[in-house]
């Protein structure tokens, strides 16, 4: 187990002073995430979907993680978890350093402060590309606000190649791997459409789709798994 103090900077100031404790896969129980995860689902407001839902979603993939992150804010409160796998090259042909965001859960009294971009950022501190998968629209805004995101708004495919690479190792550590290589869109993805948002959510249509989200720290890196022909990446 090891513990950062870090001050986010660039978008996700707005989280201020955070304290994030890295817990390396086994060393934090089950018990206790459940317990952290009772915490924030105590929070629960009208406007978020069922928390149990995403509650028994993410616990059982922080549990499983390489690495389970607890935000706690100055005051010694919990702000949010995560969990993420450990940095691995998926896509030898374009040796992107990827990370894999196996679920985030965030106090709905602390939502737009920035904390989802303060774990996103942490996700990327040594990655060229961030993968995760989601049915919330402010989770792509989140993207698109950070990275160099795919899907993109021109619906770039991505190159052959890497989408095969990618749904190997999705497939690898038990995901979907199976997405329109264009839109990004995973039928079925989830059992239920768990943001009311959803109804208007483009390219959402099918109840329970979700998607497949690719973010690029660098153009360069967009560049190598994404086909440009037609739109420069955009930020």
């Amino acid at each position: 187990m090891g513990l950062v103090m870090m001050k986010p900077s660039g978008p996700a100031s707005t989280a201020g002073t955070l304290r994030t404790t890295i817990f390396r896969k086994g060393r934090l129980t089950l018990a206790r995430v459940n317990r952290i995860a009772r915490e924030l689902a105590s929070a629960a407001v009208e406007d978020e979907p069922p928390f149990l839902i995403r509650k028994i979603d993410v616990v059982e993939r922080m549990i499983e993680a390489d690495n389970i992150i607890i935000v706690q804010t100055e005051t010694g409160a919990t702000a949010a978890f995560g969990a993420f796998h450990e940095p691995e090259i998926i896509s030898p042909k374009s040796g992107l350093v990827t990370v894999y965001v196996g679920g985030v859960l965030v106090d709905p009294r602390r939502k737009r402060r920035g904390i989802c971009r303060h774990l996103l950022a942490f996700a990327a501190e040594n990655a060229d590309v961030v993968i995760g998968f989601s049915q919330n629209p402010r989770i792509l805004a989140a993207f698109r606000s950070m990275f160099f995101t795919w899907p993109s708004e021109d619906n770039a495919p991505l190159k052959p190649e890497f989408a095969a690479d990618l749904q190997g190792y999705l497939r690898s550590i038990g995901r979907a791997s199976s997405f329109d290589t264009a839109s990004g869109v995973v039928t079925h993805l989830y059992e239920h459409d768990l943001y009311r948002a959803n109804a208007n959510f483009h390219p959402l249509g099918t109840s329970g789709d979700g998607l497949l989200l690719l973010g690029f720290t660098s153009s360069t890196a967009y560049a190598a798994a994404v086909d440009q022909g037609v739109k420069e990446a955009t930020r």
